[in-house]
């Protein structure tokens, strides 16, 4: 190091003074290299000031990474010329690699510059919190001046994976300079200190530019930075002494809660951050009230009803696994949760973000999983068919099996060097760290076989279950086995940290605490449930309980008086595992939905979205000025909702089966429905009186359409008819046959000149509304049409089956390619592109897709749900 600076200065052909020399052996090898260092920077810099070359040097110092001279340039705004002037001159104690990219030749040289007792020289030391605070306020006024709405210029309704020049896009529209800003510019805050002078910058990001920042994140790759820069900036305000509202913390707090709900869509599409993240944002929250009237005009859903108004108290939902979730833990530290799944798979997810980074393939059906104390290894146990079965330790880092052992493991519990497993008849226990036999025993019956197990954090005491429902505690050390004959039927046992006994029972309904000593099992505690308990564990200063129950909900008691403390809602199917983690804040629930929920155990709402209907909305309809919304149910029921408050205005009973189809007249005075019941039904929108009930269909109505006048009703339905209605005398005025199967849809022209059908026998059929003769048949689908539509001035039909769209002329019957507005299976009106309800397609991961256009993610409380929401142009 030392040679290369002299061999440069020399080159230069200025002189080294033997002191400079000398210096290098006198002192130590510090004190050597900073008279050196001294000597060198003297030269460089001379005895006028150079601001700009300070700030050069300064930068290059504490950046956060190395950058390129046009880089410093933009991000300084120093003029390239100069700063490559400046560059040439510290050339001797830089290197400059191939790309271009500039850092100090050794580590050292930053450690000279930045050492308040190493560097006394005003002229160019390196003086650090007021550097990062400049560079704090560098890195805020580019991303002021430059990030914007969509700054890659993607495509819409498109994810990141589906774009082919998706990397092309962000390096071609993201300066290097911008992405520096946007990664690191909280890092430099927060190296300075917090400077007060950065405040307002901080203030005026969060409220202008902060949604921006998150879609360039998601473009870099850099979502899980997030977390870390929000919890940073809070925690500058609270350390500092700046007289700031509570604003822009309530703007922080709630930024972490929406990566924590909705980091899958941001992820997988920066411009979700707009069409997912705030509008399925609680109502109440501060970052949902800022930004919900400033986003993009462009295809943003707006949840039309029972949205909730506070976050939840689920954190974080993990979804990949394709099958039963059976399993799930979180590791000691807290940082990682691994979930075990019959799809047989492990997954590792992290607990702050909810992301998937590792996933380890089995060959038998996980059913249950564990983590070491030390955070490096994974032991699971399950079942491939029968009783061939294995237990097996896993590598967290390489994902590869460090020992298996022929187990049927039907239960698995560890402790720090113990591992308890058991198959049909005996329970084993083996060395953590061998997997070798260290103790194993028979069950006294051979009628049953192991069900479920736990060890004491001490590894001393075991307590485990048979089919039989026999409830048993076995001492490690001396093998005697304590039988408490008063519990059978036995679900779930915990062991609490002081060694108390959690123990559920199936049957009755009850919890019941116990305790253990030398002279048995005593009962403390014993709380009486509304519903059943599949899984069950201890916080960790043992002072309150949680329960998952056969309402799919989670419970938590308080050990000492067992009063319930919290009901939470989310799941949709049995609760297969539980675990809270080593600070007592999370609860980790696994069910067989395919999901792993993350709680908090610290704040929180109940939230149950969109459930006024008892079930799936089947039916959509939208008034012409977009402001109220009417659906129809599988529960038989139709409500009216308003569109601006999401409020139920109305609630009309009446049909004995599911409501297939509503639509809404012109004049928007009347609903009308079909019904599985096999009846059409007229209906006042105002009042929600049944005004007129249409019978003539054999078999469930599918489709419902009203003329423009509002003079005549046209249903199809599974009899494979046509009927058409007179609205004024209630009664059938005529019947159109030619589907060879079920008809899904109709629509009338607005002229009613003519009447469009499509049905199971894949055919799209033109009617004579006065005549009822089939005019045209129009072929090309392959499968069934379940929506067609009239559009363009009645001059084109639009159809859609699961194949896709087909668009026809309608004079001469001619398919067409052509850019008109997409038929749905829902009604469009004005700017509405879109209408999106409920679903209940267990597989789905969420992502809203019309004709190869996603539209927004929902959150998985809103896949099943029994309201609406829109998605507008």
């Amino acid at each position: 190091m030392a040679c290369k600076i002299l061999d440069a200065l020399a080159s230069t052909g200025e002189s080294i003074t033997v002191e400079a020399i000398e210096n290098l052996s006198v002192n130590g090898a510090e004190g050597a290299m900073d008279a050196l260092y001294f000597s060198t920077f003297d030269r460089i810099f001379g005895r006028t000031p150079q601001n700009s070359m300070k700030e050069i040097l300064s930068s290059i110092a504490l950046a956060f990474e190395p950058l390129k001279a046009e880089y410093l340039s933009s991000l300084l705004r120093i003029p390239l010329v100069e700063v490559e002037i400046c560059i040439n001159k510290l050339q001797p104690i830089l290197h400059i690699n191939e790309e271009g990219t500039i850092r100090f030749f050794h580590k050292s040289v930053g450690d000279y510059l930045t050492s308040s007792t190493r560097c006394f020289d005003i002229r160019f030391s390196v003086q650090i919190h007021k550097s990062h605070s400049h560079l704090t306020e560098r890195c805020l006024t580019v991303i002021q001046n430059e990030l914007n709405y969509n700054i890659a210029q993607l495509p819409l309704h498109t994810l990141h994976k589906d774009i082919p020049n998706f990397e092309q896009l962000v390096s071609k529209n993201v300066s290097p300079h911008l992405k520096y800003s946007a990664l690191y510019f909280w890092q430099h805050h927060e190296a300075s200190k917090f400077a007060t002078t950065n405040f307002q910058r901080v203030k005026t990001f969060t409220e202008t530019k902060f949604l921006n920042w998150i879609e360039l994140l998601s473009l870099l790759n850099a979502t899980n930075r997030i977390p870390s820069a929000c919890n940073s900036l809070s925690d500058g305000y609270f350390k500092s002494s700046a007289d700031l509202t509570d604003y822009t913390l309530e703007l922080l707090s709630d930024a972490v809660r929406l990566y924590r709900k909705f980091n899958t869509a941001i992820s997988g599409s920066a411009l979700q951050t707009y069409a997912t993240a705030i509008p399925f944002s609680p109502k109440e929250t501060r970052i949902y009230k800022h930004f919900i009237n400033k986003l993009p005009t462009v295809a943003i859903p707006r949840v039309a009803a029972g949205s909730g108004n506070h976050w939840p108290a689920c954190l974080t939902t993990l979804e990949g696994h394709t099958a039963s979730v059976t399993s799930s833990a979180i590791s000691t530290d807290g940082k990682y949760i691994v979930s075990g799944s019959e799809d047989r798979t492990i997954r590792i997810w992290l607990t702050e973000s909810g992301e998937e980074v590792k996933t380890l393939k089995d060959n038998q059906d996980v059913n249950w999983v564990a983590i070491s104390r030390d955070g490096k290894y994974i032991f699971s146990g399950g079942y491939s068919g029968g009783y061939n079965s294995r237990v097996k330790k896993w590598s967290i880092e390489n994902g590869s099996v460090i020992w298996s052992h022929e187990n049927s493991a039907f239960a698995l519990a560890i402790d720090g060097n113990l591992m308890v497993c058991g198959d049909s008849r005996h329970m084993m226990i083996r060395s953590t760290l061998s997997g070798d036999l260290v103790g194993s025993f028979q069950f006294p019956s051979f009628s049953s076989y192991l069900t479920w197990t736990s060890i004491s954090a001490d590894g001393k005491c075991i307590v485990y279950g048979d089919s039989d429902g026999n409830f048993m505690i076995r001492s490690v050390d001396s093998g005697e086995e304590v039988k408490h004959k008063n519990i059978r039927f036995v679900s779930s046992v915990a062991i609490s940290a002081d060694k108390k006994l959690l123990v559920c029972t199936k049957d009755h309904k009850s919890i019941k605490i116990l305790s253990i000593s030398e002279n048995g099992v005593e009962v403390k505690t014993s709380i009486n449930s509304s519903v059943s308990v599949t899984k069950s564990a201890f916080s960790a200063d043992g002072k309150w309980i949680a329960c998952g129950c056969s309402d799919h909900t989670i419970r938590t008691w308080s050990v000492e008086s067992g009063e319930q403390i919290r009901v939470w809602t989310g799941h949709s199917n049995y609760i297969s595992s539980i675990a809270i983690s080593t600070d007592d804040k999370f609860v980790i629930s696994s069910s067989y939905d395919r999901t792993t929920k993350i709680w908090s155990t610290e704040s929180g709402e109940i939230f149950e979205p969109l459930r006024s209907h008892l079930d799936m909305v089947y039916s959509l309809a939208i008034t012409v000025d977009e402001k109220r919304i009417v659906t129809g149910s599988v529960d038989s029921t139709i409500k009216v909702w308003s569109v601006e408050g999401g409020e139920e205005m109305l609630t009309l009973t009446g049909h004995s089966d599911m409501v297939s189809s509503v639509t809404i007249s012109e004049d928007e005075k009347w609903i009308v429905s079909g019904s599985g019941d096999c009846k059409v039904k007229l209906w006042s929108i105002e009042s929600g009186n049944d005004i007129k009930t249409f019978v003539g269909h054999s078999d469930f109505v599918w489709s419902v359409t009203i003329t423009n006048d509002g003079k005549w009703i046209i249903s199809g339905g599974e009899d494979s008819a046509i009927k058409i209605w007179s609205v004024e005398r209630g009664s059938l005025r005529n019947t159109l046959r030619g589907h060879t199967g079920p008809v899904y849809s109709v629509a009338t022209s607005a002229n009613r000149e003519w009447i469009v059908s499509g049905g199971e026998d894949a055919t799209v059929k033109v009617w004579s509304f006065e005549t009822g003769i089939e005019m045209k048949s129009l072929s090309g689908h392959s499968s069934p049409v379940y929506s067609v539509a009239f559009v363009t001035n009645n001059l084109y039909i639009a159809s859609k089956s699961d194949g896709g769209r087909l668009d026809y002329e309608l004079e001469t019957g001619k398919r067409i390619d052509f850019d008109i507005p997409q038929a749905t299976s829902l009604q469009i009106k004005n700017q509405i592109d879109v209408v999106l309800h409920g679903t209940s397609m267990d597989q789905w991961d969420g992502w809203v897709a019309v004709d190869k256009k996603t539209y927004c993610w929902l959150p998985s409380e809103y896949r099943k749900c029994a309201g609406p929401f829109l998605c507008k142009r």
